[in-house]
């Protein structure tokens, strides 16, 4: 009888340790809920045009990821290569390419791209 009894407080032991662990996550997750608005704001969508063929993709980033890391998956997509005669612009017609270096949450903070599209126009198609 006794050694159940140690036994039972090991693991009442062993529970409080994961208990504590629990709350750690939680202190994170709460982290995250700073601003209920951008309740996902770790993965953001870019929704892609592509005026050659009219057909449409979405393309997905993180908060962090760079606009340049955008463009290359842009290209991935659509599977072209990148020529200088490009054209990849928001649909307001403001140039993509020019905000390479930035992260994609400040490119969008700042403005650009509001509806989160953008219209490809390879040198030979488009409009």
């Amino acid at each position: 009888m006794p050694c159940e009894n140690e036994h039972h407080l090991h693991e009442e032991e062993h529970g409080h340790r994961e208990g504590g662990h629990h709350e750690q996550e939680t202190g994170e997750h709460h982290h995250h809920e700073d601003k209920p608005e951008h309740h996902h704001h770790h993965e953001l969508k870019i929704k892609l045009i592509n005026e050659d063929d009219g057909r449409n993709y979405e393309i997905h980033g993180e908060a962090t990821t760079l606009v340049a890391m955008m463009i290359e998956k842009v290209y991935e997509k659509l599977r072209v290569k990148r020529e200088k005669t490009d054209r990849l612009r928001c649909e307001n017609g403001e140039d993509v390419y020019q905000f390479h270096a930035m992260h994609l949450r400040a490119y969008f903070e700042a403005g650009h791209c509001s509806d989160h599209t953008w219209v490809f126009a390879g040198g030979t198609g488009g409009a």
